[in-house]
């Protein structure tokens, strides 16, 4: 991932992803770059902590509404590889 330093040329953050051979990008705005750059290591480690257990909490819900059957440990397990891309 590349860091913006904020400065007046900077148009825009890019971050290369590539997961199971698969590539995207995705394009954070400047001024988005400019608040993040701006905080602490502790404020964005707290961010991204918020940002995963909310996809966490939305994956159980939609494993278990895609599979109402299995038990509590059968979803969980689906979750778990859900949330660490299959590895």
């Amino acid at each position: 991932m590349e860091m913006s330093t904020g400065k007046a040329n900077d148009k825009k953050m890019m971050i290369d992803l590539d997961s199971n051979n698969r590539s995207s990008t995705d394009v954070i705005q400047p001024d988005m770059v400019r608040i993040l750059a701006a905080k602490s290591e502790a404020e964005r480690l707290k961010i991204a902590w918020g940002m995963w257990r909310s996809a966490y909490r939305m994956v159980q819900r939609i494993v278990a509404m895609e599979f109402p059957d299995l038990s509590a440990d059968e979803q969980q397990q689906v979750v778990v590889r859900r949330m660490s891309h299959g590895t």
